[in-house]
């Protein structure tokens, strides 16, 4: 049995790492309205065949109605999981996931301005704090979400520490 499925939502991202996988290079992935989305998650879900489903992208927050698909994923009995690269994220989305999202995957791989600009992990000069991320980490912790860091060392930030 897979126990998860990926669901790349969206080909859009609001940063531009250069080390970025998800070029959508091999396969045509049109943005598909709510309904379709809905559709999909629901059939994934009564397929059986697993019993997680990661939403990601691009970045997934790029959509709207992400809590609505949540949602619909949770009422069919699946754990949810969110990757992002935490630019949209808000204290007052993630109250609105609480019972819905059950982890939180946050791409961080630097804690330096300087570097994450080399990297494309910023948009129009604004990136995402640690102050903010330490916020959202202790929402999650009190909260039940579970949070997980993805780091990518690359060529910018492979001298730094990040423990």
């Amino acid at each position: 049995m897979i126990t998860t499925v990926n669901y790349h939502l969206v080909k859009q991202c609001n940063y531009r790492c250069k080390f970025c996988y998800a070029t959508f290079n091999d396969f045509d992935a049109p943005t598909a309205g709510q309904r379709r989305h809905e559709a999909v998650v629901e059939a994934l879900a009564l397929s059986g065949q697993f019993r997680k489903i990661n939403f990601a992208g691009g970045e997934p927050m790029l959509l709207p109605y992400l809590g609505s698909l949540l949602a619909r994923a949770k009422r069919n009995g699946l754990e949810t999981s969110v990757i992002t690269n935490g630019s949209r994220l808000s204290l007052e989305w993630l109250a609105r996931q609480v019972g819905q999202l059950d982890i939180l995957g946050i791409s961080l791989d630097s804690d330096r301005a300087e570097t994450n600009a080399r990297i494309g992990r910023e948009q129009q000069g604004r990136q995402l704090d640690l102050e903010r991320l330490q916020r959202i980490a202790d929402f999650c912790h009190v909260n039940g979400i579970l949070l997980k860091i993805n780091t990518v060392v690359n060529a910018f930030n492979q001298d730094e520490l990040l423990a």
